[in-house]
């Protein structure tokens, strides 16, 4: 409950966080919880940044962007080891969709440690557009679970980004329509 209120507070979107997802680091326009086990560890990364142009929401521009902010505030082990988005072998896939009505730009691929260890795993993000606020708020999952299963995992992470309510959602009243009943 810690972590869904800190989120609201810094970022104005609500999102349910389930148990046991604790806080890891936290600065301006980045948040990172993790469930820090061992065997299956859950993470939620989400991070905002200015809009001033359609082309932030190419994949190319996406995963750029992710790249740069995992590697300032995901590191690895190993001095110069970040996390990044495994291109090469595993191009992500990049899709557009719409959730209530507003835009969204989807990226399902692999994440893997840059210059360290052999460390990867699934990820998904979810990219809006906060039209109220005129920037892109990402909300981005991983897992790490060598040696396991991870489908099931990453569809639990993927569920919870689907909560996600932007600002202008939280409040607002949905349309409803009433039809006479006819005689």
């Amino acid at each position: 409950e810690q972590a869904k209120a800190e989120i609201e507070k810094q970022f104005g979107i609500q999102i349910n966080i389930p148990q046991g997802i604790s806080k890891a680091k936290q600065n301006k326009d980045f948040y990172w919880i993790t469930n820090d086990q061992p065997g299956v560890r859950q993470d939620i990364v989400i991070y905002s940044y200015p809009y001033n142009d359609k082309k932030l929401f190419t994949k190319e521009s996406l995963i750029a962007k992710r790249d740069s902010v995992m590697k300032a505030n995901i590191p690895g082990e190993l001095k110069g080891s970040y996390m990044g988005t495994e291109v090469k072998y595993a191009d992500p896939m990049f899709n557009e969709i719409w959730i209530n009505e507003g835009y969204c730009a989807e990226l399902r691929g692999l994440w893997r440690m840059m210059n360290g260890a052999a460390m990867g795993g699934p990820f998904y993000s979810q990219s809006r557009l906060d039209e109220v606020n005129q920037r892109v708020v990402t909300v981005d999952v991983f897992v790490f679970a060598p040696g396991k299963n991870k489908r099931n995992v990453i569809r639990q992470l993927e569920a919870i980004v689907y909560t996600t309510k932007m600002p202008h959602e939280i409040n607002a009243i949905k349309e409803v329509s009433v039809v006479a009943e006819k005689k």
